[in-house]
């Protein structure tokens, strides 16, 4: 479950938790991201993984806008793209 932060000044800040909406998992900063054409469900995507791995959270937007969130992709995944060491 994502949550924004309920703060008109910070809407930047996004609150990821389990399913139930009981648990805090993290809260992660996003950059906004632009879409041309808006639909009508939300929409996600996610960046390429490693077999086995999970994918990491790339946009996010709600159904409608055409302005959403982008997720840095974590150190460590791409670095492991790259071949560089996540150390």
């Amino acid at each position: 479950m994502l949550k924004l932060q309920d703060s008109s000044s910070l809407r930047d800040v996004v609150y990821i938790f389990n399913g139930e909406g009981t648990r805090l998992i993290t809260t992660v900063l996003a950059i906004p991201a632009y879409r041309l054409q808006p639909t009508g469900k939300s929409e996600f995507s996610f960046y390429d993984s490693r077999a086995g791995q999970p994918a990491a959270l790339h946009t996010w937007f709600y159904p409608g806008d055409n302005s959403g969130f982008e997720f840095l992709q974590p150190h460590h995944a791409a670095a492991a793209e790259s071949g560089e060491s996540a150390n």
